[in-house]
């Protein structure tokens, strides 16, 4: 974009400029998705969305859109438009930053919910073995169920004695 101003073609800026805050709104539209369907995925565990992940998706905001004003800045001293005039005509480093975002938002959108289902299952296990501590009433009933006894025969043809 120096050369394009140097050289006096506004024009030039202008569609620069105006490619650039497409890279920006695309990738703003993938970190939304990648919010909605975050927030889908919980609905549909069963778990509250927190102020917490909603935070950490502003921060993901913040750390995108400084890395594509790092795209633009490298786009506007990039020196590559004297090596070959092809490298002057798109803002490419805006335009790769962009790609690499959206491919990531896509990954994450396509992660499947395993982890949340660990999580969950975790988080279980401990509230169960914090009950059971807390209270031996509860691991001694677990203990009488599990006890010796076999279940009850009822007699039936269909029972079949595997230790003749």
């Amino acid at each position: 974009m120096i050369l394009d101003f140097v050289n006096g073609d506004l024009k030039g800026i202008y569609i620069k400029v105006s490619i650039v805050f497409f890279t920006w709104l695309v990738v703003l539209l993938a970190v939304g998705i990648d919010l909605y369907f975050g927030i889908k995925k919980s609905k549909s565990l069963g778990e509250i969305t927190h102020s917490y992940g909603l935070r950490q998706t502003v921060q993901k905001i913040v750390n995108y859109l400084a890395m594509m004003l790092f795209m633009l800045l490298f786009d506007s001293i990039s020196p590559l438009g004297l090596l070959n005039e092809g490298f002057n005509i798109l803002p490419l480093a805006s335009i790769i930053g962009a790609v690499i975002l959206v491919w990531t938002e896509f990954l994450s959108v396509r992660e499947k919910a395993d982890e949340k289902y660990r999580r969950k299952t975790e988080k279980v296990a401990r509230e169960l073995l914090e009950i059971a501590l807390k209270d031996d009433s509860v691991l001694n009933k677990l203990k009488q169920g599990l006890g010796n006894t076999p279940p009850a025969s009822d007699g039936n043809s269909s029972d079949i004695n595997l230790n003749q």
